[in-house]
């Protein structure tokens, strides 16, 4: 039997399967036996939440078989008015919160406050501007706080 003082069962058991190899990006770290000493809290509760996670399958609040997702637009700027096409440009912040509870963490077992992800590690609700003339695709980053509670905010003109 392997004791780990301070680490969840659970996580031992996905530790143990995995020989905690941790997805960062594109690279591996190798977290196993050897490497486990150079291997952060953080990384460590990565790999965790990782283990069995579909960032296709949608993040369906138990209880309600829902998600709510709250949209906001954060108006920087307004860049021109053309009457003549009847167009608007604005610059701003395009921001989503939710929850997706399968990345849950316990702040006082785990010590992290907060991750960030990739916006295509995880599940993203499906929101469009229709009406939007030209769009952008910058490279966005979502954070995630112990509750599951994610914030992800894309710049937008």
């Amino acid at each position: 039997m392997i004791l780990c003082p301070g680490l969840p069962p659970s996580f031992v058991s996905s530790l143990l399967v995995l020989s905690c190899i941790h997805l960062a990006g594109a690279r591996l770290i190798d977290c196993g036996p050897a490497g486990a000493a150079r291997c952060s809290n953080r990384s460590l509760l990565i790999n965790h939440l990782h283990y069995g996670y579909d960032a296709g399958s949608p993040a369906f609040a138990e209880h309600l078989g829902a998600i709510h997702v709250e949209v906001q637009f954060v108006l920087l700027s307004i860049i021109e008015v053309s009457t003549a096409s009847e167009t608007l440009k604005l610059q701003g912040w395009w921001r989503t919160y939710w929850t997706d509870s399968r990345l849950q963490w316990d702040e006082e077992v785990w010590g992290v406050q907060s991750l960030s992800f990739k916006s295509e590690e995880i599940w993203n609700p499906d929101m469009r501007i229709f009406e939007q003339i030209e769009a952008t695709s910058e490279p966005v980053e979502a954070t995630v706080s112990p509750s599951g509670a994610v914030f992800r905010s894309m710049p937008t003109v």
